[in-house]
């Protein structure tokens, strides 16, 4: 039975690796756009929602909760590397 589970746990390994390519990608973004923020506050939560909209409005999962998560997760972190930035 792991013989047959072993080429799917490679396939779930190499989807990890691409979602953290991209959670990578998106906090390096989120430093850039700090750079124009030094004026502005750092939370934008009319942009926050818009960006839980968007998730949601994808229908790819259908927990929202799991969804809400993620998100905030996310949001969180952007904001904290935000932080870091404007505090060098």
């Amino acid at each position: 039975m792991a013989n047959q589970l072993n080429p799917l746990r490679d396939k779930i390994d190499q989807i990890d690796q691409k979602i953290l390519k991209l959670i990578e990608q998106r906090f390096q973004i989120a430093e850039k756009i700090a750079q124009h923020k030094t004026k502005t506050p750092i939370r934008n939560l009319e942009r926050e929602n818009q960006v839980l909209e968007n998730w949601l409005s994808q229908k790819i999962l259908s927990s929202e909760t799991f969804i809400s998560k993620i998100v905030k997760l996310i949001l969180q972190e952007s904001r904290n590397i935000q932080k870091r930035f404007l505090n060098k």
